[in-house]
């Protein structure tokens, strides 16, 4: 297994080596931005491909203009996350994978797109979403190690699972995570819009 073909062998690759390779300024041609934009997301895109599952585009997100971010990320998006033509994850509900820095644990969550939204309006809209489900996953994102968290990224994550990189999965487990997370999303995603609408459309 490599890391262009294992999803365990990146995991490993972000705890074995994420401090030595963001020492450097980050850009394309480090391994950790390859690995974070462009490995993982190829090998979650080829999970969906094996299902015949399409409309979906896998997004990983590093840092930018030099600068690694806090918390990198790689998120599923689908029509729910459409703006014209193109997909963005500041837009709708969505799973994601969260690297926070320097912590013993990622993250795959379920959450909302921040965006240009208000603390408040992302708890009423997380409180309407989630009213009368039954979540067999972790719903307190409190236990969620990111600090600090300038984008609110804990206040925007419905429910979560959490990995310790001392206790990687294995790549057929974080598969079946992710697919489970993927037919979660497929089934009540509309509960978003109608929360949204509630929440922002009509204030």
């Amino acid at each position: 297994m490599s890391l262009e073909d294992s999803l365990s062998e990146c995991f490993q690759y972000i705890l074995d080596n994420g401090s030595i390779d963001r020492q450097e300024k980050w850009n394309g041609h480090n391994n950790l931005f390859k690995v974070i934009e462009k490995n993982i997301p190829a090998i979650i895109t080829s999970i969906f491909n094996s299902y015949e599952i399409d409309n979906i585009k896998i997004i990983g997100r590093s840092g930018s203009s030099g600068v690694w971010a806090g918390t990198a990320y790689v998120c599923i998006l689908d029509d729910v996350n459409r703006k014209g033509s193109l997909y963005s994850p500041s837009k709708g509900v969505y799973p994601c994978f969260l690297f926070p820095r320097d912590c013993p644990s990622f993250y795959l969550t379920y959450m909302l797109a921040v965006g240009s939204k208000k603390p408040r309006e992302i708890s009423a809209i997380k409180q309407l979403f989630l009213n009368n489900l039954d979540i067999s996953y972790n719903l307190d994102s409190d236990h969620i190690h990111i600090n600090p968290d300038p984008h609110h990224y804990k206040e925007a994550v419905l429910f979560f699972k959490e990995y310790l990189y001392s206790d990687l999965p294995t790549d057929e487990d974080i598969s079946k995570d992710i697919l489970d997370f993927y037919h979660f999303h497929y089934i009540h995603k509309q509960r978003y819009f109608d929360a949204f609408n509630e929440v922002i459309l009509k204030k």
